[in-house]
């Protein structure tokens, strides 16, 4: 739209090569800058004092991201002594286990909570009562509508044309 300047750190992505027509903003590896930090969190506070941004979105674990709110603290609290406005922090997470308070400080810290699922919220709540009505949610995953699971005759032959498998043999897969 040209409305708004983008830019992105992403945390595994190795390839400079990417259609710039789909994504037109500037996509930096976040180990550019250091190797050795896997998720990008010396680059994070770098970007952030290198521009001048008004919204920080954060897409990650919270164990991920628990490593830089002290980072962002500082960050916000000599922005505003300098007189200018805070940056304003969305964080989008995922919670797929149990949410425990020494790995999960960003979602204290986050102006604006928003969890994948109603289990992460449950997660949240369970250990941030005083968050309730503070999250929304804003589900990940598939469109149910459009895609859905196969019948089972289906599955099965599939199962065992791709996997060799009986139906009696029972399949495990991490993805």
């Amino acid at each position: 739209s040209g409305k708004y300047n983008l830019s992105q750190l992403a945390i595994n992505f190795l390839n400079p090569y990417y259609d710039r027509q789909e994504h037109p903003w500037p996509v930096f590896p976040c180990r550019l800058n250091n190797p050795s930090d896997v998720h990008g969190r010396h680059m994070l506070v770098d970007a952030l004092n290198k521009g001048d941004y008004d919204i920080l979105f954060i897409i990650n674990d919270t164990y991920v991201t628990d490593g830089v709110v002290e980072e962002l603290k500082k960050y916000q609290q000599a922005r505003e002594q300098a007189g200018f406005k805070r940056v304003k922090v969305i964080y989008y997470y995922p919670v797929d286990c149990r949410l425990w308070p020494e790995s999960s400080n960003m979602v204290i810290y986050a102006d604006k909570k928003v969890a994948y699922t109603q289990f992460g919220i449950a997660e949240t709540l369970r250990i941030y009562p005083h968050l309730k009505g503070q999250i929304d949610y804003v589900y990940h995953g598939a469109d149910t509508t459009s895609y859905f699971k196969q019948p089972d005759p289906i599955r099965m032959e599939k199962r065992r044309q791709l996997l060799h498998c009986g139906p009696e043999s029972f399949v495990f897969i991490n993805v």
